[in-house]
């Protein structure tokens, strides 16, 4: 019943000792999200609103989480490299705190959306493996109206690694 090719690990392994072909899976997972931001300034100035006589928002923070869905893949390349690829898209509930410049507080959407994708491009040779990931993730939360909160991160990883079993 219990299958390793269908879990992380299962796969990482698969991979090292060279068992794995050509792979595309679909899943299901969350994620968990939190913010928090204050300045002495305005942090959105009236300018950035639609409305003219709105003082600016001087304080945003907040938690949420959510569903995320996603199309993976595994792909050999020429020789001992290999690739994987996986794109993700969520949507998720956000308790959100926005207070403006004289310390009232804002209504603000409760939803937050995330879109996310990874590329890992790796190496294996005998029981050594290489990997360099980049990745991409995006969160999009409503703050007030006609004004969003986004934030977009980015990241790079390098892996080496030895097969003990």
């Amino acid at each position: 019943m219990f299958n390793e090719d269908n879990y992380h690990t299962g796969t990482l392994r698969s991979v090292i000792s060279h068992r794995a072909e050509r792979n595309f899976s679909v899943g299901l997972g969350g994620f968990l999200f939190g913010t928090g931001q204050k300045g002495d300034e305005p942090l959105a100035l009236p300018s950035h609103l639609t409305d003219p006589n709105f003082p600016g928002i001087k304080k945003v923070s907040g938690f949420g989480g959510g569903v995320l869905g996603g199309l993976g893949a595994y792909l050999p390349l020429f020789g001992d490299f290999y690739s994987s690829l996986s794109i993700n898209a969520g949507v998720g509930l956000m308790t959100k705190d926005v207070e403006d410049i004289n310390g009232n507080e804002l209504d603000s959407s409760p939803l937050i959306y995330q879109l996310n994708g990874k590329i890992i491009l790796g190496f294996v040779r005998d029981h050594y493996y290489l990997n360099l990931l980049f990745e991409l993730a995006y969160f999009d939360t409503q703050i007030y109206t006609n004004l969003n909160e986004v934030l977009a991160v980015s990241q790079a990883k390098i892996a080496f690694g030895y097969k003990i079993f």
